[in-house]
């Protein structure tokens, strides 16, 4: 069952069934995850006619190595003709944070032949820091790179996703959201964060850090991401979005105002800039290949 909430642009649909872990398999370790399915960026068009008609099917997993799903795949509505789709969807899943992974496959629905596949986000939750509802901490949505599921899967984009643990107090053996206190709601700023406002820091969409294929299409990000240590680890972001933070209306841009800075020509390759972000961080940008990313290029 589906709850229908209105917001003040896309409506939240709230799933009243709680997901994952059968009763059976918990433990004093399991907890209850807050799962919303924002919305996708730039997919790859599937139809002839150029557009898609996308959904999201949500799997638990018990372990890394895992191939057996611990219940029936969820899927979301699925939006007709788009390729940056707005679901706006809400689950609760019942997990056991040292050891599960969260799967999300996007497909392009299709009356008569297969579901064509658009993309696959795995979130190993010991790997990803994950906040706690009420624990004064800020919880953003976080923005996952699209992964191909074998060599010939032609994929782009990004989607979005708030990720965060309910108090550790509630019962994880309820079976409807409907047994949650009232008191287990987002509040006003958490709302505001979980429709939209993304982190600064995109997420591999792969469960360990690595380096993804150039991609050929302009206006690709080079990203560092920091996931269990230093190491640099790059991440491409198929489009620099930000999104308001009252609505989950994206704007296709760059992150933050573009302030150009002073700077000596014969210190950057030729083609090259030096800019600010809205939050005071310096990156380049190559004007001949058209891509940003963060270290300075040497001559």
């Amino acid at each position: 069952m589906v709850l229908n909430i209105p917001s003040k642009s896309v409506g939240v649909r709230k799933h009243l069934e709680v997901y994952g872990l059968p009763l059976s398999l918990c433990n004093t370790e399991t907890r209850l995850l807050r799962v919303r399915v924002i919305r996708a960026l730039d997919l790859m068009k599937k139809d002839i006619f150029g557009a898609s008609d996308p959904y999201c099917k949500l799997c638990i997993y018990k372990t890394q190595r895992s191939t057996l799903p611990l219940c029936s795949p969820v899927p979301t509505k699925t939006v007709k003709r788009s390729l940056n789709p707005i679901w706006n969807e809400e689950f609760i899943f019942r997990v056991n944070p040292s050891e599960n992974r969260l799967v999300f496959e996007l497909y392009d629905e299709n009356r008569i032949t297969r579901d064509d596949f658009l993309g696959v986000v795995t979130v190993f939750l010991p790997y990803l820091e994950i906040g706690t509802e009420g624990s004064n901490c800020r919880l953003m949505a976080k923005s996952f790179l699209l992964r191909p599921r074998s060599s010939r899967s032609r994929v782009r984009g990004n989607l979005h996703l708030y990720l965060a643990y309910l108090p550790s107090h509630l019962n994880p053996q309820i079976t409807s959201l409907r047994q949650l206190p009232p008191l287990v709601e987002l509040s006003s700023e958490q709302q505001r964060n979980s429709e939209g406002q993304l982190s600064s820091t995109p997420v591999s969409s792969s469960h360990r850090p690595s380096l993804p294929a150039q991609s050929s299409s302009p206006g690709i990000a080079e990203l560092s991401n920091t996931i269990n240590d230093d190491t640099d680890n790059r991440v491409q972001l198929s489009r620099n979005t930000s999104i308001e933070s009252d609505t989950v209306s994206v704007t296709e841009t760059v992150v933050g105002p573009m302030l150009s800075t002073s700077l000596d020509e014969n210190s950057l390759p030729p083609g090259w800039d030096e800019r600010v972000d809205q939050n005071g961080r310096t990156y380049y940008m190559d004007h001949v290949n058209k891509r940003t990313q963060w270290d300075r290029p040497s001559l």
